[in-house]
């Protein structure tokens, strides 16, 4: 483990950063397995599982902040992609007022989201506070994206898919603001948005993902990879 000389400013708010994002997606992880286990199928049983989830993905975009500006290292118009899709994904699915919105796909959705923070924030916590870390651990930070991200899309296509159902009839999540131009959000218009982006990402995600692996493996195969310093410039 580093000394606390070893470790900067900078390594510190990040190291509480991923930290406080660790726990937030381990406590939507414990509360989709308790759904998911005891049967739930009823919306407003789910609610406090996408209430924290919600909580985990506006958090994270900051992220993004930290990204454009260089802070870390990652792309930021990836790191968009992928807030935009899950961001809108929660607030659509707990205003529905309709239980048959929920089924098989929201707890794939929630695991495959929770499970994939938990492992990319997890590991940069331990990255920041060990020296080194076991290859396969590194391999699986790497690696888990090749089923994580096809079960996280398929989950948030069936959301949409099914959220259509009740939106287009009913037109809920219509806000009207009050204004001249009577602007409104209307939420088929949410959702039908939502899907195709999803759709158009995925390949531009995936081989990003696919990139990074390719990249960081690479440098652990010829032992040039620099634990706890290839996410801060």
């Amino acid at each position: 483990m580093k000394s606390k000389k070893d470790i900067t400013i900078k390594q510190s708010f990040f190291g509480i950063y991923y930290y406080c994002l660790l726990m937030i997606w381990i406590i939507v992880f414990i509360l989709t397995l308790h759904l998911w286990k005891t049967n739930q199928n009823l919306r407003d049983n789910w609610k406090p599982a996408f209430k924290w989830c919600f909580i985990g993905h506006m958090v994270m975009w900051t992220k993004m902040v930290f990204a454009a500006f260089g802070v870390i290292d990652e792309r930021w118009k990836y790191v968009l992609m992928q807030m935009l899709s899950k961001t809108l994904v929660c607030p659509v699915i707990t205003s529905i007022s309709a239980d048959y919105c929920i089924g098989w796909w929201t707890p794939m959705l929630l695991l495959s989201w929770s499970l994939s923070e938990i492992l990319n924030n997890g590991f940069s916590v331990l990255e920041i506070l060990f020296d080194n870390l076991p290859a396969w651990l590194i391999k699986l930070r790497y690696s888990s994206f090749h089923i994580l991200t096809i079960t996280s899309f398929v989950g948030e296509a069936f959301s949409g898919i099914y959220a259509m159902q009740y939106l287009v009839p009913t037109r809920e999540i219509g806000v009207t603001l009050p204004n001249r131009f009577n602007a409104c959000v209307s939420g088929p218009f949410i959702v039908h948005i939502l899907l195709p982006i999803t759709c158009f990402w995925l390949p531009s995600i995936y081989n990003y993902q696919l990139h990074t692996k390719r990249k960081y493996l690479k440098l652990l195969s010829t032992s040039t990879l620099t634990i706890g310093s290839h996410h801060f410039l």
